[in-house]
């Protein structure tokens, strides 16, 4: 552990290193911060503005409804898929594409984030969930699905993205989501445009479009916030993750296409619409999928849900997804607790690191470099974030044992 760091106030040398590691720290970090994604501040306050819904709507639509046909027709701010740079080439949408996903054999991901330049983006993390999903599941196909309008440019796209590209078993594909609710449970809600006015879009996209996923395809849905430790195959054909011992958490799902799956879909994408509250976040969530098992399953108690009363759905321990509870995400972090948190997630299929409260927090991966030590720390105090000792993180050892090329294409930070 590092309390204190130390240069000779009359060494040339020392000064000259500290300002050139300095600035390097504070670009390396606020790259990190942005996540590689190509999204402007002023776009998420508008995606997130609580009191001009019909801002949210049109902001929204331009990300997720149009097309790169129609979007020169429209009057509003186009996407520009070409650039000073070099060429975007899009993704092939998910229906159009002659690799279609292997029905109840795919592991998807979903990236529903607002981009209007036609960049595909992924940072570090995100890459490691999807990597770590490939590596241990070479026979299985990785579809990440993406909200917006998206492709990848061999001049602009992130060395994270190249990294991703290298495995023959990940597919890209874009989705335009009223086509996609096409002939599904959510279709009526959807061309209500009802969806626009939820204060958590990007949240309420992602939930609903895993059970629209999950309903057309089967297979296995991941959060792109957890790094996956065993292969997959062994697990049930239906099942979620219990979070709490009052939720059952939407972060790792699997149903089937067909059969009792494919109704059990059905019926979490309808009580997403019965029940929709704009104003509350996990309303599309966790809490769709536990009061829809509560109606399956006729019990009023999550630790009640068994396969036989719930028409086969298994609802799996904390420790198989979320062997660390949200309230001490903290300790993926710290060294501290490090042997605790490995030794309770050893077993675990996968690791969920609840993105919605870590991802200000990044992991120093050099922790024996004083003048990185120094230069993080000062950052993480400007920032007011709680000061944890430097070292071994368990997220750290996990993540670079499971997502080597994504770990090791994020710089000095991860």
């Amino acid at each position: 552990m590092y309390s204190k760091w130390q240069v000779s106030s009359n060494s040339f040398r020392s000064r000259y290193l500290l300002i050139v590691s300095s600035l390097t720290i504070i670009a390396i970090y606020t790259v990190y911060q942005i996540g590689s994604e190509f999204i402007s501040h002023q776009l998420m306050i508008e995606l997130y503005s609580p009191n001009d819904t019909a801002k949210r709507a049109i902001v929204a639509k331009t990300c997720f409804l149009l097309t790169p046909e129609l979007i020169s027709n429209q009057s509003v701010e186009p996407m520009n898929f070409q650039s000073r740079n070099g060429n975007i080439t899009l993704f092939e949408d998910i229906f159009a594409a002659e690799k279609q996903p292997t029905l109840d054999r795919t592991i998807f991901f979903i990236e529903s984030s607002c981009v209007r330049n036609g960049l595909a983006a992924l940072n570090a993390r995100q890459a490691c969930a999807i990597e770590s999903a490939a590596r241990w599941n070479p026979h299985r196909d990785i579809f990440v699905l993406f909200a917006s309008q998206v492709g990848f440019s061999e001049e602009l796209s992130s060395s994270t993205m190249k990294s991703l590209r290298l495995y023959q078993n990940i597919y890209f594909r874009r989705i335009n989501f009223r086509n996609y609710s096409m002939g599904t449970p959510a279709e009526k809600f959807f061309s209500k445009d009802t969806i626009f006015e939820s204060e958590y879009l990007i949240e309420t996209f992602s939930d609903l479009l895993r059970y629209l996923t999950l309903y057309r395809f089967g297979g296995i849905y991941l959060d792109t916030d957890s790094v996956v430790q065993q292969n997959l195959d062994h697990l049930p054909a239906n099942f979620a993750g219990k979070e709490t011992g009052k939720f059952v958490a939407c972060g790792a799902i699997g149903l089937t296409s067909d059969g009792l799956g494919h109704k059990i879909a059905g019926i979490i994408i309808k009580t997403v619409c019965d029940n929709f509250n704009p104003k509350i976040w996990g309303n599309t969530g966790p809490d769709a999928i536990t009061l829809s098992l509560f109606k399956i399953c006729n019990v009023t108690k999550v630790s009640e849900m068994k396969p036989e009363i719930c028409w086969r759905f298994n609802v799996l321990p904390e420790g198989a997804f979320y062997p660390i509870p949200y309230s001490q995400w903290e300790r993926y972090f710290d060294a501290r607790f490090t042997s605790e948190v490995l030794q309770k997630s050893n077993k675990s299929i996968a690791v969920h690191f609840w993105n919605r409260l870590s991802s200000q927090q990044p992991i120093l991966k050099d922790f024996h470099n004083e003048t990185l030590i120094k230069m993080y720390l000062d950052r993480l105090n400007k920032t007011e974030k709680n000061q944890i000792p430097i070292g071994k993180t368990a997220y750290g050892v996990i993540a670079k044992r499971n997502c080597p090329r994504a770990y090791d294409s994020s710089g000095d930070l991860f």
